[in-house]
């Protein structure tokens, strides 16, 4: 069976990782015109913006996060991809690119866990 990976798909799927994670998120908050797809806080109290997007949009992406992570004044901004979209490099400290599967595990170690 072939899996979707549209930006809806995908979005899906981070919300159901977070809701198994237990960690509290609002979808599409609001701030200054903004819309990123997640905000989060997780377990320990940092803020981290989450965004699901696929490879086409990923340089538009890593642009908006810089903007999103300042806005929301998170302490990182993760981009989830597809598990086909392997960046060469991070595009920063405060910015991660990480595939979908990825997610729970990179989540929890910014949560500390």
């Amino acid at each position: 069976m072939k899996e979707s990976v549209g930006p809806l798909s995908l979005e899906r799927r981070v919300e159901q990782q977070l809701r198994e994670l237990h960690f509290s998120f609002l979808p599409q908050p609001a701030a200054m015109g903004l819309h990123p797809d997640f905000l989060v806080t997780l377990p320990n109290g940092r803020l981290i913006v989450i965004e699901a997007k696929g490879a086409a949009e990923l340089q538009t992406a890593i642009r908006q996060m810089d903007l999103f992570v300042r806005v929301f004044d998170a302490a990182v901004g993760v981009i989830a991809v597809p598990d086909t979209v392997h960046p060469a490099d991070q595009p920063s400290a405060s910015i991660r690119v990480v595939a979908i599967s990825d997610l729970p595990a990179t989540l929890s170690k910014l949560a500390g866990g």
